[in-house]
């Protein structure tokens, strides 16, 4: 009974620590940033809808191209606007959402051995539906 509580106390540790079962293990390196950062973009997506009304009601039009630079362990280092679409409602709408999906998951092992931070790009684009989608 000791050695089962013992296991269960370290199968949890590392779990806790991000030192887990690698789910990208079948991938290479540069597949394993790639659907890093698709996990990511996936994130952010399902924490949609935090201005959505604002953006419906107001029928507001455009698009943003941001810049988010992550470190390693999932923190958020930078957000910065590259492209402004002219509206700050836009644009903040896009900061804020991606605010409100951090921290994201540590990088995988492959990504760690060759990089310190990632930069992801997208392009936030708003609808006249009050829908937006990013690419």
């Amino acid at each position: 009974m000791r050695s089962s509580i013992s296991l269960i106390f370290f199968v949890l540790q590392l779990f806790l620590t991000g030192c887990a079962i690698d789910k990208y293990k079948n991938y290479s390196a540069s597949d394993t940033s790639g659907y890093y950062v698709e996990n990511i973009v996936k994130e952010i997506h399902k924490n949609s809808g935090v201005n959505a009304d604002m953006i419906e009601n107001d029928k507001i039009i455009g698009s943003t191209r941001i810049s988010l630079t992550i470190y390693s362990d999932g923190s958020i280092r930078e957000i910065k606007t590259l492209t402004s679409s002219g509206n700050d409602q836009i644009d903040q709408d896009a900061i804020n959402l991606i605010k409100k999906s951090a921290p994201f998951e540590r990088f995988p092992h492959k990504v760690v051995v060759d990089y310190d931070v990632l930069e992801v790009i997208r392009t936030f684009v708003y609808g006249s539906s009050g829908n937006w989608y990013s690419y």
